[in-house]
């Protein structure tokens, strides 16, 4: 599989995970168990677990979650300055959704 769909993968399984109620306490590192996660490599990281915190409150509709992924050696606070009152993610506006690296929650 690409990374790319990869991505797609962790993704769908995050957002999966928010629209069905497993909600996290905002801006509180939490994680997300994607089970035995199968590498392109070949290799099978086994309890895979992904870190993230939450910012914002998910409306009835569910339709104003933000999935932003982290970057290679990233973390959730490579967003910080975009996320705030006034600013791009608004958690007054927006159900943030923000991660971390693997092994870096």
């Amino acid at each position: 599989m690409t990374r790319y769909l990869r991505l797609v993968a962790i993704s769908t399984c995050c957002m999966r995970f928010f629209a069905f109620g497993g909600l996290s306490a905002h801006g509180e590192h939490q994680l997300f168990a994607l089970g035995d996660f199968g590498l392109e490599s070949g290799v099978t990281l086994p309890d895979a677990q992904l870190a993230y915190v939450t910012h914002g409150t998910l409306n009835a509709e569910r339709s104003n979650a933000v999935f932003v992924p982290s970057w290679y050696s990233g973390d959730h606070h490579g967003y910080d300055t975009l996320i705030g009152p006034g600013l791009a993610l608004d958690p007054a506006e927006y159900f943030i959704i923000a991660t971390d690296q693997f092994a870096d929650g």
